[in-house]
């Protein structure tokens, strides 16, 4: 009778393990405003977590998406699917957000409906949190592109005393939109008649892939003469915009960057010399923090290798025993745009393929009534209406510049015809076959090469 009683809790045991979900849980907020919770064991890479949540939701063109948290400096961090999760999440960070990480160039390419659809959600959040300034009248357009897309045709019979529709009243646009800016929204919206929530997708998408920070990732910087600005990280190349009014001061194209480095709180671009001329620019900028510094050149080797090269630079496997040159840092990418392109244009000519089945879902809506004037929404400026580029005025990492008020030396140095060798502590030889393109013409600053700064040649 012993002997069965413990056989029968043996059984309950193992019934009640094979019913528990295996792993540590992690809370992934994903764009739609759900949450989906993710079990997965944190010896296992980070790859196992995002294809998962991929096949959760059902995403097949996911080389544009991915995991990110805020570290204790309050940087994004991106989860890499190459290493161990135990080994990037501390027990404590449970919570990651599903959000964009690669801008598709041209985002009505993408195949999927279903793909554009989150590339419409993300660009809906970054309009609201002001990470995506545009005109007035840009505003509301995209503003009367995610109404049709959501409600439909403009419904006459809902507007109110001031002759704007209830529907439109309801939702959150941008930071400190107005009775003005929805009204211009509405009468957008009466133009879009007869458009599917694709077609107003499509239409959204073709008008904010024109906009200067569409794509951009931006980190705070300063000059030699301390001035505030920001490093833009897009995916035709770097460019530099200036704080407050982001008005953009220089850029580079991937083809005219031949090396990017930093050492400690300092980042350097190094241009190519043109045909004619042996001078080798390199631009420096002093950023807020190392690790910040670090952040900005992860970013650029991860946007290079995806919109610059036909397949990522593999991992290679540590060597004992001898000296390392270069850096053991690579892109922690899942692929490339041109991989992501030929892999969903290769599923579409299936013939039994079928695009995923959703469902949209509604949009934030306002929780309490306006007054009258300017309301704002996210502690930002609201939308002047005539302004070309409107912007909020606040700089996020003002705090961290004011402390970083001292500024390096930085002078032109010329190279000989054969310049000698520099011992570098991490080195990417990502590129090599690129046609010498001439520099630009104007160069903020340029600076000596007398450190050992991590660099990655493109």
């Amino acid at each position: 009778m012993t002997s069965l009683l413990r056989k029968s809790l043996r059984l309950n045991r193992s019934a009640v393990d094979i019913s528990k979900p295996k792993g540590s849980p992690f809370t992934i907020n994903l764009l739609d405003g759900e949450t989906k919770t993710i079990y997965v064991d944190r010896k296992e890479k980070g790859q196992v977590l995002l294809d998962k949540i991929f096949f959760e939701i059902d995403l097949n063109e996911n080389e544009y998406f991915g995991l990110c948290w805020r570290d204790k400096s309050d940087l994004k961090v991106w989860l890499d699917p190459e290493k161990p999760i135990r080994k990037q999440l501390s027990n404590e960070d449970t919570t990651l957000d599903f959000i964009v990480r690669f801008y598709a160039e041209d985002p009505c390419q993408l195949q999927e409906e279903y793909t554009r659809y989150f590339f419409c959600l993300q660009i809906k959040q970054d309009l609201l949190a002001g990470r995506l300034p545009c005109s007035f009248f840009t505003g509301a357009l995209l503003a009367s592109y995610a109404v049709q897309a959501e409600v439909g045709d403009y419904d006459a019979s809902m507007c109110e005393a001031d002759g704007i529709p209830s529907y439109i009243k309801e939702m959150e646009f941008v930071p400190g939109q107005n009775e003005e800016f929805e009204t211009q929204v509405a009468e957008f919206h009466k133009s879009h008649a007869g458009q599917t929530p694709s077609d107003a997708e499509t239409n959204m998408l073709d008008k904010v892939k024109r906009l200067e920070l569409y794509g951009v990732d931006l980190h705070a910087a300063m000059d030699l003469e301390g001035i505030r600005l920001y490093i833009g990280i897009s995916p035709t190349g770097i460019r530099i915009y200036q704080a407050g009014d982001m008005v953009r001061m220089n850029s580079f194209n991937w083809a005219k960057v031949l090396q990017v480095s930093f050492h400690k709180d300092k980042f350097y671009i190094q241009l190519r010399p043109s045909e004619k001329s042996v001078v080798k620019d390199k631009i420096g900028f002093r950023i807020p923090s190392i690790a910040a510094c670090k952040t900005l050149w992860k970013s650029c080797v991860d946007h290079h290798t995806f919109f610059r090269l036909y397949v990522a630079e593999k991992r290679m496997p540590a060597v004992l025993g001898l000296f390392r040159t270069g850096s053991k840092y690579r892109a922690s990418v899942r692929g490339t745009q041109k991989q992501a392109l030929e892999r969903s244009k290769s599923c579409h000519q299936l013939d039994n393929y079928k695009s995923p089945s959703f469902e949209r879902t509604p949009s934030q809506r306002i929780g309490k009534s306006r007054s009258e004037g300017a309301i704002n929404l996210l502690g930002s400026k609201p939308y002047v209406r005539n302004s070309f580029y409107d912007t909020y005025r606040s700089s996020p990492s003002d705090e961290q510049l004011n402390r970083q008020s001292d500024s390096f030396m930085v002078t032109t140095t010329v190279s000989s015809t054969k310049p000698d060798p520099i011992k570098e502590d991490h080195v990417y030889n990502n590129m090599s076959n690129v046609a010498p393109i001439s520099p630009v013409t104007t160069v903020p600053q340029f600076i000596p090469v007398s450190e050992s700064p991590e660099h990655l040649d493109l």
